[in-house]
């Protein structure tokens, strides 16, 4: 029988970082991977946050962090 574990975690940190163009680098904590998002996609990502910053972190759901960074982010795994 297999049962699947799921970490409890329902948020996660990022930190971002405004580029030299515009963009918003956006980091996973504690982790190297990061997307890059136009100053659209980053003001539907974090509408309270002023377009105009220059850096700063959030936390962002689980299910949000999963569509950007990748589903395996949180190390689940399957029991057997």
């Amino acid at each position: 029988m297999k049962i699947n574990r799921t970490n409890d975690i329902e948020t996660v940190q990022v930190s971002f970082v405004k580029t030299i163009v515009g963009w918003f680098n956006v980091y996973l904590a504690g982790t190297e991977r990061y997307v890059t998002l136009n100053p659209a996609d980053f003001c539907k990502m974090f509408p309270n946050v002023s377009p105009r910053t220059r850096l700063g972190c959030k936390e962002i759901q689980r299910v949000e962090a999963e569509s950007h960074f990748g589903a395996d982010i949180f190390g689940d795994r399957v029991i057997v």
